[in-house]
């Protein structure tokens, strides 16, 4: 019975079995993690019913025989089949399945045979990387991983996520710079999730401030990448991969959104919109006010300077503006200005001695509802 539902399986087509990969479940603590990466990666029902056929299969044989390696009608079979038909990938993973569980010295060798024979069969694919991993050579694993995503791309979505888990519980027992300077196709995917994970964090960032020539990031990834090193305090590390893709110099201020905390975030309620115009001027829109409208985080020249602007005013409302420059780079260093409705300049020294200072823009809550426009011309740091 075991014997006739195993070969049905070898008559589905390639791509129904192509989820074989689950069959390189690490066996407890004998492989590294990523032995078991082609099961997260190429999971499907069949590969978990041809792996149940194959235990099965394997019980029987013990009861039977006391020399598991004995050859079977099932054995006997697939070698047929293989040799009729050359080409037969199913047959090759199913035998190369049996060898695997059975311990055949033989399987080296065979699974190298297979995946020459078939080398854009994803079931191989995942039996090599097992095979590399355990035998500790994780550039080969990785480089068999690559392949196996560029056979089926469509997989990395739901395969990534659980990828940098495993990765980011035991970051030191990964070869993650090696890996990503492969360039592999993941990267940029695993780049943008690994930049939530705190153990990796640091260690990527230094990765893509190392290596500014690698097709490992593009500027949505690079933006995400300075964004969280920003919050984790490292802001050097942060401004440097937006050097990587904005020539600015210290003490300029940016009139863009792309670059948080590096370009302006800005505030868009009911209650307030902070708007950029062209570039040097923020307009403020509001109607009760409240809040922070305006922030940027600024690499300062260590020389004095003053943050300046031209004011204009449309509207009745009289909130008051506040503007702080807060050192984020170490101390306590702070200045602050409050623009009243009448004011028609801003000028604002900057804190002293600071490497980063954000800088915030607030107005002040009133309840009454009067629109009104403030505008920042010529807004900049001198």
């Amino acid at each position: 019975m075991v014997f006739r539902r195993f070969l049905a399986f070898l008559f589905l087509s390639t791509a129904a079995l192509s989820g074989l990969a689950s069959l390189t479940v690490s066996r407890g603590d004998q492989a590294p993690t990523i032995a078991s990466l082609g099961e997260i990666f190429d999971a499907t029902t069949n590969a978990r019913s041809l792996r149940k056929q194959v235990s099965l299969w394997r019980d029987e044989e013990a009861e039977r025989s006391q020399t598991i390696a004995e050859p079977s009608a099932l054995v006997n079979s697939l070698q047929e089949t293989i040799l009729n038909e050359p080409l037969n990938a199913p047959a090759f993973t199913a035998l190369a399945l049996i060898m695997q569980e059975t311990g055949d010295s033989r399987f080296p060798d065979f699974i190298d045979a297979a995946t020459d024979a078939s080398p854009r069969t994803p079931s191989l694919i995942a039996l090599q990387l097992e095979r590399a991993a355990q035998r500790s050579d994780q550039m080969a694993a990785l480089r068999l991983l690559d392949r196996a995503m560029r056979l089926r791309p469509a997989r990395m979505r739901e395969f990534m996520p659980q990828f940098v888990a495993r990765i980011a519980n035991d970051p030191d027992a990964f070869a993650l710079e090696e890996g990503l300077l492969m360039e592999p196709l993941w990267a940029r995917q695993f780049l943008s999730l690994a930049a939530d994970e705190p153990n990796l964090l640091p260690r990527i960032a230094q990765v893509r401030v190392e290596n500014p020539s690698a097709a490992i990031s593009n500027e949505a990834v690079d933006a995400k990448l300075a964004r969280r090193s920003a919050e984790a305090g490292d802001y050097m590390t942060a401004w440097r991969i937006f050097r990587l893709n904005r020539q600015s110099q210290p003490g300029t201020l940016q009139f863009d959104t792309q670059f948080i905390p590096f370009d302006w975030s800005l505030t868009a309620d009911a209650a307030q919109t902070a708007l950029l115009r062209e570039k040097g001027t923020l307009e403020i829109d509001f109607l009760t006010g409240g809040g922070e409208a305006a922030a940027q985080v600024v690499p300062l020249r260590q020389m004095p300077s003053r943050l300046t602007a031209e004011i204009r005013r449309e509207g009745e409302g009289d909130n008051d503006i506040t503007v702080i420059a807060a050192c984020v780079s170490g101390g306590e260093a702070e200045t602050s200005v409050l623009i009243a409705p009448d004011a028609k300049a801003l000028s604002l020294s900057m804190p002293q001695p600071c490497r980063f200072a954000r800088i915030a823009i607030s107005t002040e809550r009133r309840y009454s509802t009067t629109p009104t426009v403030v505008t920042l011309d010529n807004l900049s740091i001198r």
